[in-house]
């Protein structure tokens, strides 16, 4: 059986004051009781309650996936999330699964902080969250869908470009997260996702109005990410231009590195989606990510894959983040703006 600690509770969550990082304190730190507006997608395989945690205890908010998980493997890492930090940890659930209500039940009652939800509307699971006291925060990729959560009873959005890795819309980043922005208004505050993966990347989404960024590719070569090896490298060594998108017949579109396998499954769906192609494509995701067959699996990731240089702690990855959003943002303050703006020197991570 699971015991919850009363200290997991979101009613006694430390709190992180702002610090050194006073020009990042946005409103979302406030809410989720996090030092940094950085949060760690919920990724199938690759976000477990390790990752989950180091995310967490570096002061961004680590999020569980659980597309990969039973509602009882789901409930077993929450419990080991809860031995390696008392920092309440999100939880991902994908909406198409149909287990998800009871995942969501589940680990609402485990004492997580924040539920977020992916593909589809999230009004299944809203009772969960409100009954637990917690915020709801659903993945959108239009402004239509923007609306149909806010309606549904959410808390705050992540309104996710297409340049992200695993599951994605057709959407940019730039373009959604402003006009989400403006179709919400003041009514709830916006995440941005897809194509985050350093600090002036964090730093020009709030400036598009959103109060924070979630980031998943960025966190895939962090040394305490489980995914494999053979799969981190690939990643370090791929240029911006090495995804592609398979899927598009399902209405699940995916971004992944291309390879033998997502050419082979375009060759199919150009001739007749069909049976036959999903069962091509099962378990491909995690003969990719965890057994690290990059030529024959499916290996999701977004397009920050050409900036990324070397494995490292999630610690350094959001301290150096931190740093470089810190950093651009002063030289705009204290250079009164853009005047004179030669866009500083270039990031690389």
């Amino acid at each position: 059986m699971i015991h919850v600690h009363p200290c997991y509770s979101g009613r006694h969550r430390p709190a992180f004051t702002p610090g050194d990082n006073e020009m990042l304190h946005t409103t979302l730190c406030d809410r989720l009781k996090i030092r940094y507006p950085i949060i760690l997608a919920g990724m199938a395989y690759a976000g477990d309650h390790a990752l989950a945690a180091a995310v967490s205890r570096a002061g961004g908010l680590g999020v569980i996936g659980s597309g990969n998980l039973s509602t009882e493997d789901l409930a077993r890492e929450i419990d080991a999330y809860f031995k390696l930090t008392s920092i309440p940890p999100g939880v991902n659930v994908f909406l198409k699964d149909p287990e998800s209500p009871a995942k969501a039940e589940r680990a609402c009652r485990m004492g997580i902080g924040v539920l977020f939800t992916g593909i589809g509307n999230p009004a299944p699971v809203v009772r969960y969250a409100k009954d637990a006291g917690i915020l709801l925060i659903p993945t959108v990729a239009t402004v239509r869908h923007a609306l149909s959560a806010l309606k549904a009873g959410a808390d705050i959005l992540v309104a996710e470009g297409q340049e992200g890795g695993g599951h994605i819309g057709s959407v940019g980043t730039l373009p959604l997260v402003s006009q989400v922005r403006a179709a919400v208004g003041d009514r709830i505050p916006v995440i941005a996702a897809g194509g985050i993966g350093n600090g002036a990347q964090l730093a020009a989404c709030l400036m598009l109005g959103a109060v924070g960024a979630m980031m998943g590719t960025r966190f895939l070569v962090a040394e305490e990410c489980p995914v494999h090896d053979d799969l981190k490298s690939s990643l370090i060594a791929a240029t911006i231009d090495a995804t592609t998108i398979t899927g598009s017949f399902t209405g699940f579109p995916m971004r992944c590195l291309e390879n033998d396998f997502t050419r082979a499954f375009q060759e199919m769906e150009k001739a007749k989606p069909s049976i036959e192609l999903l069962m091509f494509g099962k378990g491909k995701i995690a003969d990719g990510l965890m057994r690290g067959d990059v030529r024959n699996g499916s290996c999701p990731a977004g397009q920050v894959i050409g900036q990324i240089t070397c494995r490292e702690p999630a610690a350094v990855i959001i301290e150096r983040g931190v740093r470089e959003a810190c950093a651009v943002t002063e030289r705009i303050v204290r250079g009164g703006g853009f005047n004179g703006w030669d866009g500083g020197p270039a990031l690389t991570d």
